[in-house]
């Protein structure tokens, strides 16, 4: 019987072990030693701003809840090349640091927005840890946060491609009063015979009656050639399609009268 126990103890730790050694850990965590590690608590983030709470909270971790407060320091990442962001945007200086209490593993900065400078569309800024080397096994050095107001509305995003006549395309959007609510170009020229898609726009509109109004300065249509001519579409949040049309179908201005919601 002895012998049994001692192969029977033998195997329950063998079994034990295997469990915890193949466990999975949240982001940060080591599980082959108690190494503490901290960072952000996200690599990317997205907020929707509001205008009656116009802030966002950044998670930060570590992985062992210390009896001592950890300060962990950090500012916008300038190398990042996708930085969008206008100091506008903030309501007060950028947080740059963010202590973490004793005995406790998360704390979360706190970014204030002003929310009339925002866009509908996404803005980003890159968050960089600027004190890494205190500790070892460090995850989530960076943080990538893009940020755009809440709309409480109809969201709508126009999608445009350009012909290489650029600078002859504007736009605009009216609203039932006849003002423009909304409008957009003239756009760069192109160096060849071929087509750019532009960056998305979005906007935030009231419920209600529109026209969407593309013109073409030259008189031509937004057209490159007779097989290369531009495009536009306007969609809801949804991705369904309000208004779209080609741009070889008008010559100096086209009228597309939808409404919202």
């Amino acid at each position: 019987m002895k012998k049994i126990n001692i192969k029977f103890s033998i195997l329950a730790f063998v079994f034990a072990f295997s469990i915890f050694s193949c466990s999975k850990y949240e982001t940060g965590e080591d599980n082959a030693s108690p190494i503490q590690n901290h960072g952000f608590g996200r690599t990317v983030m997205s907020e929707k701003i509001a205008s009656n709470a116009s802030y966002a909270d950044i998670p930060f971790f570590r992985t062992i809840a210390s009896n001592q407060d950890q300060v962990i320091n950090f500012n916008v990442n300038t190398a990042a090349t996708d930085n969008s962001f206008t100091t506008s945007d903030f309501a007060s200086a950028l947080p740059t640091s963010v202590t973490i209490p004793a005995g406790e593993k998360v704390a979360y900065a706190r970014i204030n927005f002003v929310h009339s400078n925002l866009a509908f569309s996404d803005k980003r800024i890159n968050f960089i840890l600027t004190n890494p080397s205190e500790t070892l096994n460090l995850t989530a050095t960076k943080l990538q946060f893009n940020y755009k107001a809440l709309c409480t509305q109809n969201e709508v995003t126009l999608a445009m491609t350009q012909d290489r006549y650029g600078s002859e395309t504007t736009w605009n959007i009216k609203n039932s009063s006849g003002s423009v609510v909304w409008s957009g170009g003239p756009y760069t020229d192109l160096s060849s015979n071929t087509t750019l898609a532009l960056p998305l726009q979005v906007n935030c509109l009231a419920s209600g009656s529109y026209t969407l109004n593309v013109n073409d300065a030259y008189g031509d249509g937004m057209v490159t050639s007779a097989s290369v001519f531009g495009k536009y579409e306007l969609r809801r949040a949804d991705g369904s399609v309000i208004v779209s049309g080609l741009g070889n179908a008008f010559t100096s201005t086209i009228s597309h009268p939808f409404t919202l919601p």
